[in-house]
């Protein structure tokens, strides 16, 4: 179970850097933060769960 939480955060990490990279070069400061807040909490919450 462990393992499967960690494959799954590492999924959302790359594709965190693809879409940051993505939206730096595509959209406004705003889009970008909001996106990237959203990513860093889901992450966030996996690895809580992982961790409980």
């Amino acid at each position: 179970m462990a393992k499967a939480k960690l494959q799954i955060s590492l999924f959302y990490l790359k594709s965190f850097k693809k879409i940051s990279y993505f939206l730096s070069k595509k959209c406004h400061t705003n889009l970008k933060f909001i996106v990237l807040t959203l990513f860093y909490l889901k992450i966030c919450d996996i690895l809580k769960f992982k961790i409980s």
